[in-house]
């Protein structure tokens, strides 16, 4: 029995000056800050408990929920060692000023102008002169032609145009629509329609038809009519 108390006792005597007493956390010195690269040194500031929102990263750093540093926490007690406040003036290092040049050394001053930009302004004047239609028709044709290839006509417009001729004598006997090149003489034959062809055949005396013409361009600006006069001869005799 003896021997037990006496070992207990020994096993006591090792562990007492390990432990600390429940009220000495409070008195334990304060441990110097470890140096926080990108940071200033902090002060050794009485510590604090943590507040309840408080965000301590990995390293020990701790911020508030808007990222402002309140301090670093301490790893024995676990309690906040505040930062110092910034001092006036912002507390940055201020920036170095701009090395003024050596006495004596040339300046050079680069100067840079704007160059106005020139702007062409297209002005599109509308088409409003008509073509200028030339017409010509053969004077006389034999009915048999006329009734086999009808009227030979020949149109030259001063500009690209459309071209439409009809061939009556009291009442319509053929008609044609073409498109003209600019400044080009076109040979056209305004054939007879059915009705025409069988009167022309039928006829025992020459018969007078007329020839109207007129081109529009492409801004819709016409000609005036053209008339020309064809005799087609008898069919009979």
């Amino acid at each position: 029995m003896r021997k037990l108390v006496g070992v207990g006792a020994a096993a006591l005597a090792c562990v007492m000056p390990a432990m600390v007493p429940a009220g000495a956390a409070a008195q334990s010195p304060v441990l110097p800050l470890p140096a926080l690269p990108g940071l200033p040194a902090l002060p050794q500031l009485p510590p604090i408990p943590l507040p309840p929102d408080a965000i301590v990263d990995p390293d020990g750093l701790v911020t508030d929920p808007q990222g402002t540093v309140l301090g670093i926490v301490d790893a024995i007690t676990g309690l906040l060692i505040p930062a110092a406040p910034a001092p006036p003036g912002g507390g940055g290092a201020p920036e170095p000023a701009p090395a003024a040049p050596p006495s004596g050394a040339a300046t050079t001053t680069t100067t840079t102008t704007a160059t106005p930009t020139a702007t062409t302004t297209t002005t599109s004047r509308r088409d409003t002169s008509a073509p200028r239609l030339t017409l010509r028709v053969a004077r006389r044709t034999s009915a048999r032609v006329a009734r086999r290839k009808g009227i030979r006509v020949v149109a030259r417009c001063s500009e690209a145009c459309r071209l439409t001729a009809r061939l009556t004598k009291g009442r319509q006997y053929g008609a044609l629509s073409r498109t003209l090149r600019a400044g080009r003489r076109t040979a056209l034959r305004v054939k007879l329609n059915s009705g025409a062809r069988a009167v022309v055949a039928r006829s025992r005396a020459r018969r007078t038809l007329t020839v109207r013409a007129q081109a529009v361009d492409a801004a819709g600006n016409r000609t005036p009519i053209v008339r020309r006069s064809a005799v087609v001869g008898a069919g009979r005799r």
